[in-house]
């Protein structure tokens, strides 16, 4: 199996160069560079399982800033692809650089560089850069991208501050939960003992938890360590039933921004000057795989001859607002407002809803941890306050 490298080396000339090679081991990399007449190699792996997943928010958001600070500044894309790759932010971040920059000397355009490098970026972003090439507004596309990238990590970044909490409390209860389970019900043992089979039912439950555990513990603790490797082993991570849930529900996630991401290409496309029936076919295909057939339908709708209005009044799948909007905008001659009246509105709404959310998730979680914690404590002391009062 081959794995990529990351070089820079000088020639016999003095003359600096660096690239991306791949090849099955670092000696044979090293080897072939030679022979090409370089030396004083550095070579860095690029992690198989980082070339496997998609990049997270922080790094895509870099390079997009790194863009358009740089295209702001009057230099090329070529020109700035040269100043970026001598950065050392992160081994992918320099992997993303040098293959645009590969594919930039081949003749080839920014988009079919970024689609080399799928999975690392989504269909939407690649979709987004063809309509910023297509519509000459390369340069605010890319800002736009940051702007909606920075909007997912401000929204990662809450859910993490929301959920940081309660994390700490759940690993607590969790740990008290195993420690009541093979150390404390054992010592109540002979109190339970005298109930036989009229332990509550919460408390049976506990005490076959107990003796399962002891009579089972090595192979509880080898399937917990295989779990554990299973997740962090590059070559067998990516069936992991943890890490599938993970990539399904960010699939869906993505799914559900697909009007959203709609009315943006819109917009950017009817004011590139693009026609409006060529700028629905360019939207639908921004769209997810899951929903594209949705776009697509609109788009024959129009090339029947009907209106947005019309055509988003007969679609069932678009939200109402749609149509809202779009239907005074068409009137008036003002489409690319209508589309940027929906975007802004869909995009306020959907910040609406996530800071509701927000705000009721943190205490329901609470109010949930509380629970559980009440449920372990009767289930211990249920049968010891029985007792007691057979006593008394």
């Amino acid at each position: 199996m081959e794995t990529v490298y990351l070089w820079k080396a000088i020639t016999l000339k003095g003359m600096q160069g660096d690239g991306i090679i791949a090849c099955t081991s670092k000696r044979k990399a090293w080897s072939q560079l030679n022979r090409q007449g370089y030396y004083q190699i550095e070579l860095d792996r690029v992690p198989g399982d980082q070339l496997r997943s998609a990049l997270d928010s922080q790094n895509l958001i870099y390079i997009l800033d790194s863009f358009t600070a740089i295209l702001d500044a009057g230099i090329s894309i070529v020109e700035a692809l040269e100043l970026l790759i001598s950065d050392r932010k992160s081994i992918i971040v320099r992997f993303v650089f040098l293959t645009l920059r590969s594919a930039l000397h081949t003749g080839k355009s920014m988009e079919d560089g970024f689609a080399e490098m799928v999975p690392l970026f989504s269909t939407f972003f690649i979709a987004m850069i063809r309509l910023c090439e297509k519509s000459g507004k390369l340069r605010q596309g890319l800002r736009d991208l940051k702007i909606y990238y920075q909007h997912q990590e401000n929204r990662r970044q809450e859910l993490l501050r929301i959920f940081r909490y309660p994390k700490v409390i759940s690993g607590m209860i969790l740990l008290m939960s195993v420690g009541v389970i093979v150390f404390i019900v054992p010592m109540f043992s002979n109190v339970y003992a005298l109930f036989k089979d009229d332990l509550p039912i919460l408390t049976l439950m506990m005490v076959k938890l107990s003796r399962f555990s002891h009579q089972h513990s090595i192979p509880i603790l080898t399937t917990i360590a295989g779990i554990t490797a299973w997740s962090v082993m590059p070559v067998f991570r990516g069936f992991h039933p943890w890490i599938i849930l993970k990539q399904r529900l960010r699939k869906a996630l993505q799914s559900r921004e697909d009007p959203f991401l709609y009315a943006h290409a819109m917009s950017l496309l009817l004011e590139s000057g693009q026609s409006v029936n060529q700028a629905a076919k360019e939207a639908a295909a921004c769209m997810s795989q899951k929903n594209r057939k949705h776009g697509q339908m609109l788009t024959q709708k129009l090339n029947s001859g009907l209106g947005f209005s019309e055509a988003f009044q007969h679609s069932h799948w678009f939200p109402p607002s749609f149509y809202r909007f779009i239907a005074p905008a068409e009137k008036t001659g003002l489409l690319k407002l209508g589309f940027e009246q929906v975007y802004t509105y869909i995009d306020r709404r959907r910040q609406t809803q996530f800071e509701k959310w927000s705000k009721f998730m943190e205490p329901l979680l609470m109010m949930i941890l509380g629970m559980v914690t009440l449920t372990l404590l009767l289930s211990i002391y249920l049968p010891i306050f029985e007792l007691g009062n057979r006593i008394g």
